[in-house]
């Protein structure tokens, strides 16, 4: 646990204080938006994906460079296509060509097909992960920034131990896309309530 360096004084950090008056409004929206996964389910999720991983992988293979960029994309363009193929060559295997085996190309079929399905679900799971987890890492990196602001006038100020915590929290600021644009608007009990529009931070 970090040693406490200095301890809050109201004449030096009411200034810093005011400097952030919209601050209670200007995370209002995504705070009530962002549903938090419980840990508890959080490890569920863990071991359950470990249990996924430890089936799946002695089916796992290495393509090379070349073959990853040559071989198509399992997508949905081409699933209508094999799902015709095979319907037609089920129902007329007189006309599949001699040097290909009928009952190979079936197994192979089936097996993309399922394997189309599990892409599919791990897509829609993985969309859903990204989603929580750039709204949680984006109203987190604004309370970051937000501290990081206030360390760094403490630290201007010569505020005893600031500034050896704002070196730190320098030699890892990230700033994020360039702008940070946040003017949103939203309806509650017919009330508007209107973000203001935040520049870049710059450290």
């Amino acid at each position: 646990m970090r040693k406490q360096l200095f301890t809050p004084n109201k004449a030096v950090f009411l200034p810093i204080l005011l400097f952030f008056p919209l601050a209670p409004l200007y995370f209002l929206y995504d705070k009530k938006k962002l549903k938090k996964i419980p840990p508890g389910i959080i490890f569920l999720i863990r071991d359950k994906l470990d249990e996924v991983v430890q089936l799946i992988k002695p089916y796992f293979l290495n393509l090379s460079a070349d073959e990853r960029q040559n071989f198509v994309n399992i997508e949905k363009d081409l699933i209508k296509y094999l799902e015709v193929s095979n319907n037609i060559a089920l129902g007329f295997p007189e006309l599949f060509p001699s040097f290909n085996n009928i009952d190979d190309f079936k197994d192979t079929f089936n097996q993309t097909m399922e394997i189309w399905l599990l892409i599919k679900k791990t897509d829609l799971i993985l969309e859903k992960l990204n989603d929580i987890g750039k709204l949680a890492g984006y109203i987190t990196m604004e309370s970051a920034h937000s501290f990081y602001q206030t360390v760094k006038i403490a630290a201007r100020r010569d505020y005893p131990g600031t500034r050896a915590i704002f070196d730190e929290l320098k030699s890892v600021y990230y700033a994020g896309k360039p702008k940070l644009k946040r003017t949103r608007a939203m309806k509650d009990d017919k009330q508007l309530l209107l973000f203001e529009t935040m520049e870049p931070y710059s450290n």
